[in-house]
């Protein structure tokens, strides 16, 4: 009896362990015990069951001591239990691929009852030790405590007879592998200097269903899900670096593998009543999850502080970045056809209706890939934290406003024999709070991590040849007033707490053009305007970079994948003090363009652009420019420091074109000034804390609201976004004018995911009845077309157009408009045709460079003014510096400009050539312009260096005849100490000595002399320039002409 049983347990064992003998077993049959000593498994089978990729290869497994308890009278409902004390698995790769036997385990027959108990058996393992070695790493994985047990379908434990599910052809068995502590450590091999990469997790287990064959007991497929609890991992710039070279060194071996493409598997036919249970459970394909509730990740700067941080200040001493990430879900599909069903997905949602779509005109003509999934359920990225910050409290930059859902879906597919595979993600809606610090922070950190990458012979060229796709529903990005903390930040000013808030209802960006219409008609657009073509005429100067090349034409026309393009629709701003918000940006669409192989970004905006601005906004504009500029800088620096001149400066084009361009500056602000005091108080605690998620949805333009109500009707276009209706009480005026058909285009294409944003406001935390009836009034009193009440002047500038180039050490941005209308708007309403509004043929051209300093120059030609002296002074206080630094050197050319005052008894100004220049020490000089034409007046507006014009000389003068007189009295001091002197000298007598002092005498009696004649000198230029201007005044006032040009007025 007992060399029966022997046999049998041998017989089994054998198809797992080599060199297994029956003297090896030591059996008690009535107890139903046995023990096996130094058990060395079989390599390849061990490999085969485990389904390991063919460049791994086990080299040892062996195991110490186990132990086999057997129940004889209950082996159908209570498993064996098998414990194993320690297990030791080698590993290694090879860039040669193993020898494969049999894919998956078979015992030769049909499934029966010796197969039933094998697979139903308890595994207890007290330790697990698993060692890799690779040419680039060493890997050493552990468990302990490990147990394999079976389960019910619901992953619970009971009767062996129900942890399994059987049909016509095949079984399914449920699995549940647990363990106590997981350790992995990573470390590579070259330079032996790099830390090593380790990761420690509590107890956690690992959900699997596995489907067999009854026919020969093979394995079909398998589904593992493993379950994490809460884990926290402090991750160094240092250990990132040598996790990305462990991936990179796995990605380098899986990719010289080739995978055959299988064929088509068999779908299982089944009877009604068993397909019912079968079905809820079946394994369609094999599959690998993860699934972690919470992960708490913070990256430290860990590497040389010389080389590796910002020279921000506050950041020199180091930092750490805090993310936290919520609902982890992974899944990977190794095998999946495409274009097949992913119903039977576990937890599986569309996240948008257009990626069927784009995968499938991506994926015409492949039979196979693998997908990774990555999905989130909220996720949360808080500011850097570092000594010269001082304490900060738990204040998030980066943050998920979808309580219920997907937070953030990406989908990962390769293909096989294919080179080229592709990404999509979509985006939940998010809130982004621009923090100047965090950024500087993070790209140091990144440009660090990519170096040492790139000495280690890294690269990232395939990302280059990718398929991407990325949606984003409802982000919202939050420019605040201060963007920092703590006294050196670029932003230290105060502005009540005052915020922009720019958003969109949907941004899509993709690499792969699937049609070329938009982007020719944005080309056109560029074409019509005479910015990009007359570049011998202001505000071009003759060596400055042209935005768009030749080459960039020629990737439109071929080229698939060198384009990225951006789709914005629609987008606004709001302006937000307290729990108030104000409209600063009406909703409109836009479109980006960029290619990375000219460097070059084209921006298209297809409806007219209306903005609103107050003094608090412009305030909080300069403000935040000024930041902006200093953040620019520092980045710069960083970089260049941190690449140690390995870094390619390769400029950026930039051209852009809008219809037209409508800007009001408000000239009453009692709306924002009213509840001042009572909003500080809830800026400054909204500031100490992170935002809370309110209805994004109700807080959108009803415009864009209504906007998303009809899901299948193409024309229900936003009003905000295009046009706006004419029975709008405020607001700016504005023209309405059709859309274009890339406008309508846009929106055709993007209303399929309307259905999407009713979703997410169903998914958003509901407000109270008080506050969501307030935020609907506030909602309704400031968008649908309908602005600020109260006066106003109104810029519209029609036809603009934008070119630029930008590189690490310079700034160029040329705007040019055609027909400027300025108009005054009552009280009442600011979108009623005014009869006080002249439409003029006026020009507008603005050159900002920063070569040698920022200089600003503007040229306005044409233009004409009807305004009231009331309006020229509320303007002077909209447009009032409150000490923003140093003011950017501005200089302006007026030409032809005609001003009409509408108050009673003023008369008209008309200036047919003016220079108004401001210093960067603000000093404003107002100069008259020589007669001639327009392009002597254009170089005197481009000339770098104004201290010798003749409009400065006079008050240069009379600076360097106090200098002089100073000079003089001087002098006059030292001949009487010469005197004195030469008394002295000439009671002591001598010859020589009194020689060598008549001769310095003299030389400084001729330096007197000299100094006197070019005193008389400037004293005859300076009357003589008093006569002309004395001549001029007085031919003037007689005659009546023109003091700038001499003719009759």
């Amino acid at each position: 009896m007992v060399s029966i049983i022997k046999n049998q347990i041998l017989k089994h064992l054998s198809k797992f362990a080599k060199n297994l003998s029956l003297d090896q077993i030591q059996l008690s049959t009535l107890r139903g015990h046995c023990e096996l000593h130094h058990l060395e498994l079989d390599e390849l089978l061990l490999a085969d069951l485990l389904e390991l990729p063919p460049w791994l290869v086990l080299t040892r497994a062996v195991c110490n001591y186990v132990t086999l308890k057997i129940q004889w009278t209950k082996l159908k409902s209570v498993p064996i239990h098998l414990v194993l004390d320690e297990v030791l698995v080698e590993m290694e790769t090879s860039r040669e691929p193993r020898a494969t036997g049999n894919a998956s385990y078979s015992s030769g027959g049909k499934y029966g009852f010796s197969d039933r108990v094998v697979d139903g058996m308890t595994v207890v393992v007290n330790s697990v030790v698993m060692n890799l070695r690779s040419e680039a790493f060493e890997a050493s994985f552990q468990l302990s405590r490990v147990l394999l047990e079976s389960r019910t379908p619901r992953w619970e434990r009971g009767d062996l007879r129900l942890c399994r599910i059987k049909a016509a052809e095949h079984l399914l068995m449920f699995k549940v592998l647990e363990w106590q502590v997981m350790r992995l450590e990573a470390k590579a091999r070259s330079p032996p200097s790099c830390p090593p990469l380790r990761l420690i997790t509590n107890a956690a287990s690992c959900r699997m269903v596995f489907k067999k064959r009854l026919s020969d007991c093979s394995l079909v497929g398998a589904r593992l899900l493993l379950v994490l609890e809460a884990l926290l991992w402090a991750l160094t710039d240092a250990q990132l670096v040598a996790a990305l070279h462990f991936c990179q060194s796995l990605a380098d071996l899986n990719r010289t593998y080739k995978t055959s493409v299988p064929s088509s598997p068999t779908r299982t036919q089944l009877r009604v009543d068993e397909a019912a249970i079968f079905r809820n459970h079946d394994v369609v394909e094999t599959s690998y999850h993860l699934f972690c509730t919470r992960l708490d990740l913070h990256l430290c700067d860990d590497m040389d502080p010389k080389e590796s941080r910002s020279g921000y200040t506050p950041l020199q001493g180091g930092g750490a970045l805090h993310v936290v990430l919520e609902k982890l879900l992974l899944d990977y599909y190794p095998m999946h056809r495409v274009g097949g069903s992913r119903q039977h997905w576990p937890r599986y949602t569309e996240p948008s209706a257009d990626r069927r779509i784009w995968l499938q005109q991506l994926l015409s003509g492949k039979d196979y890939c693998g997908c990774l999934l990555v999905r989130l359920g909220s996720f949360a990225v808080h500011e850097v934290c570092s000594a010269g910050r001082g304490r900060l409290g738990p204040r998030r930059c980066i943050a998920s406003e979808q309580r219920q859902g997907e937070a953030l879906h990406l989908e990962w597919g390769h293909f096989f024999g294919q080179p080229r595979p592709y990404i999509f993600a979509h985006l939940g809606p998010t809130f982004i709070r621009i923090d100047l610090p965090t950024l500087l922070w993070a790209h140091a950190f990144l440009q660090s991590v990519r170096k040492c990458m790139g000495e280690w012979g890294g690269s990232n060229s395939d990302f280059a040849v990718m398929a991407v796709r990325i949606e984003a529903l409802l982000p919202k990005v939050c420019l605040s007033g201060v963007c920092g903390s703590g006294s050196q930040d670029p932003l230290g000013a105060a502005t009540g707490g005052a915020e922009i808030h720019l958003r969109a209802s949907r941004v899509v960006a993709s690499n792969l053009r699937l049609g070329e219409a938009h982007l020719g008609e944005c080309l056109e657009a560029l074409s019509a305007g005479p910015l990009l073509f007359e570049t011998s005429k202001f505000p071009w100067r003759p060596h400055d970079p042209r935005p768009i090349s030749e080459s960039l034409l020629h990737h439109c026309l071929g080229s698939t994948w060198d384009i990225w393009s951006v789709h914005l629709n629609p987008c606004w701003a709001e302006f937000v003090r307290g729990k108030r918000q104000y409209p600063c940006l009406e909703p409109l669409p836009l479109t980006l363009w960029y290619c990375h192989m000219d460097d070059c970004l084209l921006l298209h905006v297809h409806s007219p652009m209306v903005v609103q601005v107050s003094h608090s906004e412009y305030v909080l504009a300069l403000h935040l420019a000024e930041a902006l500029t200093q953040f620019m800088e520092q980045l710069f620096q960083d970089a260049e420091a941190i690449a140690a001149g390995t870094r390619r400066d390769s400029p950026l084009g930039l051209a852009a074109v809008w219809p037209s361009v409508e800007l009001a500056l408000l000239l009453d602000d009692h709306d924002l000034g009213a509840q001042e005091g009572e909003e500080a108080q809830d800026s400054s605690s909204s500031t100490s804390s992170p935002p809370e998620p309110v209805n994004t949805v109700a807080r959108m333009p009803p415009a864009v609201r209504h906007g998303m109500m009809p899901l299948t009707v193409p024309s229900a276009i936003p009003q905000g976004a295009g046009s706006t209706s004419g029975s709008d009480a405020g607001g700016v005026n504005h023209k309405e004018e059709p859309l274009e058909e890339d406008s309508s285009s846009l929106r055709s294409e993007f209303s399929s995911d309307s259905d999407q944003l009713l979703g997410l406001a169903a998914s958003m935390d509901e407000v109270e009845l008080g506050q969501e009836v307030t935020e609907e009034v506030v909602a309704s009193a400031n968008w649908g077309g309908t602005l600020r009440r109260g006066r106003a002047i109104v810029l519209r500038l029609h036809n603009a157009q934008l070119a630029g180039c930008s590189s690490s050490s310079s700034l160029l941005l040329l705007l040019q408009g055609q027909a400027i209308d300025v108009i005054e708007e009552g009280g009442d309403t600011l979108r009623n045709d005014s009869p006080s509004g002249n439409k003029s043929e006026g020009q507008l051209s603005i050159r900002l460079d920063s070569q040698g300093g920022q200089k600003l120059r503007v040229l306005v030609q044409g233009l004409s003014l009807r305004l009231s002296s009331s309006a020229l002074t509320g303007l002077a206080q909209v447009l009032r510096d409150e000490g923003t630094g140093h003011p950017l050197p501005l200089r302006l050319l007026l030409h032809e400009l005609c001003l009409v005052m509408q108050d009673e008894g003023s008369g008209a100004v008309y200036v047919p050539h003016c220079l108004v220049d401001r210093t960067k020490d603000g000093d404003l000089y107002v100069m008259p312009v020589a007669c001639g034409s327009l392009q002597e007046s254009v170089e005197q507006l481009l000339c770098d260096n104004m201290t010798h014009s003749p409009g400065r000389d006079v008050a240069s003068l009379i600076r360097e005849n106090e200098r002089l007189r100073q000079q003089l009295r001087e002098l006059h001091a030292l001949q009487k100490e010469n005197q004195s002197l030469r008394q002295q000298v000439s009671s002591w007598g001598g010859g020589e000595r009194e020689v060598a002092l008549e001769l310095k005498l003299a030389e400084q009696g001729e330096e007197a002399r000299r100094l006197e004649e070019e005193k008389g000198a400037l004293l005859a230029t300076l009357h003589l320039l008093e006569e002309e201007l004395i001549q001029e005044r007085s031919r003037q006032r007689p005659s009546g002409c023109d003091a700038f040009c001499g003719s009759s007025s």
